[in-house]
C-alpha cells in the first residue's frame, strides 16, 4: 500500500488538504509567491538565512539564504524581518518540511521589466523600506530596492536621517540612469521642499520628532521638517501629533516656521479684527 497516497475529502480541493501542492506548482511554473520574513537565523553551511512563511499556504515555511535575498550590497538583512516579500520556489523538501526560495530571482524578473519600461528623467513613486548605513533604501516596484545616499537624502539640515524618513514613507524619485545590460537603475530624490507649498496661516497636522531646548522639530512631510518654539510649560512630547499653523515658509532656504494652533487665540484675534474694522467704520461716519 502506498502510504503517500492522499485523496481530498468530498467537497474539498487538494489545496485544502495538502499545503505543499501549491509550492510544487509554483516551482514547476516559476510562479512568484508572497511570503513573510519571520526570522533571521544562522544555518550551518548556508550562513545568514531568512526564515519565511506563506500567508496563503499555512503550515509551510521556507528558507532564503543570504545569496538569494536580492538586497543591494551593504543592505542589512535584519531590517527586512517582518516584511512581506516576493519569492520564487527553487526546491521543495517535503520530508524536512521546508522550501528553498529565492527573492533574488523574483526581484531580477521585476527589475528587467522596469529597465525596459522606464525612461531617463521620468518621475516615479518610491516607498521607503528601511534606513541603512549611509542611506535610505526605497522600493520602486516589485521589491526592487534602490539606495538614496545619505548626502542626498538629508534634506532638512541639522535633523537626523531617521527623523526625516520612516518606513512606508512615500517619496518621489526621478530616474537618473538605466542600464539594460547590467539591469541597473539609479534614481535621485525629488526635493520635497520644491514639491510642497505651505502658505502663511494654513493649519496642518505635524508630528513632534525631535526636541532641542527651546525648539521642537515637526515632521509634516517625508523629508520636510518644520520648527516651532517649545511649549513654555511642560513642553512637547516626542511622537505627539498635533495641529500647527504656518508662520513662514521658504523653500529656497528649506525653512518652515510653525506655531502651535490654538483655536481660542484664533477666535480672539478674529474678534479683535472685527472690532478694529468696526471702529474705523464708525470714525469714518
Amino acid at each position: 500500500m502506498n502510504s503517500s497516497f492522499i485523496l481530498a475529502p468530498e467537497g474539498y480541493d487538494m489545496r485544502d488538504v495538502d499545503p505543499w501542492s501549491p509550492l510544487y506548482e509554483a516551482k514547476t511554473y516559476g510562479t512568484i509567491l508572497a511570503a513573510n520574513i519571520v526570522r533571521r537565523r544562522e544555518i550551518e553551511n548556508q550562513g545568514d538565512t531568512w526564515e519565511i512563511e506563506f500567508p496563503h499556504h499555512p503550515g509551510v515555511f521556507g528558507l532564503v539564504p543570504e545569496a538569494q535575498t536580492g538586497l543591494p550590497d551593504g543592505a542589512p538583512m535584519s531590517n527586512m524581518v517582518g516584511a512581506t516579500i516576493n519569492v520564487k520556489v527553487m526546491g521543495v523538501d517535503r520530508q524536512e518540511g521546508i522550501a528553498a526560495c529565492s527573492r533574488k530571482e523574483a526581484v531580477e524578473q521585476y527589475l528587467a521589466k522596469l529597465v525596459r519600461k522606464l525612461a531617463i528623467g521620468e518621475r516615479i513613486p518610491g516607498l521607503v523600506k528601511f534606513l541603512g548605513v549611509g542611506g535610505v533604501y526605497t522600493d520602486i516596484g516589485g521589491g526592487v530596492l534602490v539606495k538614496i545616499s545619505e548626502e542626498q537624502a538629508r534634506i532638512s539640515r541639522g535633523v537626523p536621517l531617521d527623523v526625516q524618513y520612516q518606513a512606508d514613507d512615500r517619496v518621489e524619485l526621478i530616474v537618473k540612469r538605466l542600464d539594460l545590460g547590467a539591469k541597473a537603475i539609479e534614481v535621485d530624490l525629488v526635493n520635497p521642499w520644491e514639491r510642497w507649498v505651505f502658505n502663511r496661516g494654513e493649519i496642518l497636522l505635524g508630528k513632534v520628532v525631535t526636541i532641542r531646548e527651546k525648539l521642537a522639530f515637526i515632521r509634516v512631510k517625508p523629508g520636510v521638517i518644520g520648527l516651532v518654539p517649545n511649549r513654555k510649560s511642560g513642553g512637547f512630547t516626542l511622537g505627539e501629533q498635533i495641529k500647527f499653523q504656518v508662520n513662514a515658509f521658504d523653500p529656497q532656504t528649506r525653512k518652515l516656521h510653525l506655531v502651535e494652533w490654538n483655536p481660542d487665540k484664533a477666535r480672539q484675534r478674529r474678534r479683535e479684527i472685527v472690532k478694529s474694522k468696526s471702529r474705523r467704520v464708525n470714525k469714518g461716519c
